[in-house]
């Protein structure tokens, strides 16, 4: 997660349905210490993308991956 560092990132980390999860809550806190705008947690993808549709702008990217 380091190279997001130089980007101007806001994350929204989303709760997985894989059974051996890590918890969203748990994730934020072990990447406090990276200084991401953590700006939400979710607990579904839907909510997630409502969400960055809402703080997208035109020349923004929205990216999705898991960890």
């Amino acid at each position: 997660m380091k190279p997001l560092k130089k980007f101007k990132t806001k994350i929204i980390l989303t709760q997985s349905r894989i059974p051996k999860n890590k918890k969203v809550e748990k994730i934020s806190e072990e990447i406090k210490d990276l200084n991401f705008n953590i700006i939400e947690l979710t607990t579904d993808t839907f909510n997630a993308f409502e969400k960055a549709k809402n703080i997208l702008n035109s020349d923004g990217t929205c990216a999705f991956g898991s960890l």
